[in-house]
This record gives C-alpha cells, structure tokens and sequence, in this order.
C-alpha cells in the first residue's frame, strides 16, 4: 500500500514538472493535461505548480461569445475539429483552464452517455460534438462548463468558474457576454424575399428587466417565419414586404450583450410572449 502510494505522488508530481515547461499564452485558454494524469486524481493536483504548455486546445481566440452567467461559450470550427479528435479518442480527459500563465482550475472532457459520476467541473463533449449531435451544429458547438456529472449534486470544492481574472481577460478581448431581458413591442415587420424566408423586425424597447440596454428600438432578423406567430402575423415572401401583425403585443426578449463596451454588440437567444 505504501508503495503504490508513493507511487502515485511520484507519478503526480512528475506530470507536474513536465507539465511544468511553461510556454506563454495570454487570456483565456483550456489545455489538456498531461495522459498520466486521470480524472480521479485532479483534487490532488497543487494549481501553482500548473503551468500551460505546447498550443492550448481552446485558446480565447477561438471563442466567439462566453455568457457569464452559465458559463456557456461557442467556439469555432479549428477548436471543434480539435475537439472531437478527443472525444472520438476516449471516455475522459483532464484539463485545466489557464488565464495567461495562471491555473485557474481543473476540471475534465466528459460523456454523458457514461455510468461513473464525477464530482468536479466537466465539459460534455458527446453532447457538443457526438453523433448524433445533440446541438444542430456541431462545427461550431457551444460548451458548457458544468459542476459535476450527472449533476451539480455530485460536485465538491470550490466553484472557480466565476473567478475575476477569467472574467476580466474575457471582457478585455470582447468575449464576455451578459444576459439581457426586456419587454417590448414590435413597430415593423418586412419580408427578406431570400430562398429561404425570413423576416426583419424592428422592436420598440418599453422595459428593461434585467441587466442594461440603452437603445430605444432594437433590431433583428429571423428565418423561417420564427416569432411571427405570437404576433398574429404571417410569413411574408416579396422582398421588402411590408407584413401585418399586432402591435399592441408584448414580446419578452432574451439577449445576450457584450460586456464593458459603450457600443455593444448583442445577439437574441429567446423570446416569448408576454
């Protein structure tokens, strides 16, 4: 017992010196551990002696929005390939997550098609990017850092996610995004006339629920008559076509909005009718 006790911090300790071998990366980024190290034995790991090395498997340049509040963040197409490289590879694989040189926390690639639970943080790489897929596109997934597998119920420790210099490099590099809600009512509708239909709208913000939103009207386009229904409106086909609709209906709208930038960009995540 004591052997193989031995034995095992010698093998920690090893995969720590080598992993060791730091290679400056600035921002957020998420490296693979080295394969000595298993899933069970992370909590063992000492953070400060984590130092990132070779090319990160999902550097900050590779994102293309983080929402703060559920750690939800897409990447794009080279991140993807990568990605499902590991997930073909096997069931799990350690990672730890970087801001310049700094570990921040550890967590794990996991499946959620697997039996063992996991009492740490996971990225679910079957759902982002198995197949079938469980999202409609799988060359630019959205990942999501979750607490524990198969839910936050099993996890332990200290939720990291949230740490400051994560949310600070984010919002420098104009990544970190914020959730927005607010009421409003719509003022125009026009058909975009493409192959595939879609409509333009134009919303008068009333409200603000949650968040900040400094715009009077707000403006997006959707495909495939999306929205048009709870407005009593139909899809319309000629380009520019003016489309009827409701105005007096309340529309709750979910956006997702650029931290830290006086003229932020935004994009719709939801709706619904008031």
């Amino acid at each position: 017992m004591k052997i193989f006790f031995l034995a095992f911090i010698t093998t920690l300790v090893f995969c720590q010196m080598i992993f060791g071998q730091q290679i400056s990366q600035i921002g957020f980024a998420v490296y693979m551990l080295p394969v000595d190290i298993k899933s069970n034995q992370l909590k063992n790991l000492d953070l400060k002696n984590l130092k990132p090395t070779g090319k990160p498997l999902i550097a900050e340049s590779d994102i293309w929005f983080y929402q703060k509040e559920t750690h939800e963040f897409r990447i794009n197409y080279m991140a993807a390939d990568r990605l499902k490289k590991i997930n073909n590879r096997g069931s799990t694989h350690p990672f730890a997550v970087f801001v310049g040189d700094e570990a921040i926390y550890v967590g794990a690639f996991w499946k959620s098609i697997l039996s063992q639970s996991f009492d740490g943080i996971i990225i679910d790489t079957y759902k982002s990017v198995g197949k079938p897929p469980y999202y409609s596109n799988t060359d630019f997934p959205v990942l999501t850092l979750e607490l524990g597998y198969p839910s936050a119920e099993y996890f332990k420790g200290a939720d990291l996610r949230a740490d400051s210099r994560i949310f600070k490099s984010l919002e420098a590099a104009g990544k970190l995004y914020e959730d927005v809600e607010l009421i409003a009512k719509c003022k125009k509708i026009t058909a975009s006339g493409t192959r595939r239909p879609g409509s333009n709208f134009i919303f008068e913000a009333i409200s603000i629920t949650k968040g900040e939103f400094k715009d009077k009207e707000i403006s997006f386009f959707l495909f495939d008559g999306k929205l048009l229904p709870e407005l009593d409106a139909k899809l319309g086909w000629g380009a520019g076509e003016n489309v009827k609709f409701n105005p007096n209906t309340e529309i709750i709208l979910k956006i997702s909005k650029q931290a830290g930038r006086d003229k932020p960009d935004w994009f719709l995540r939801e709706y619904r009718k008031k």
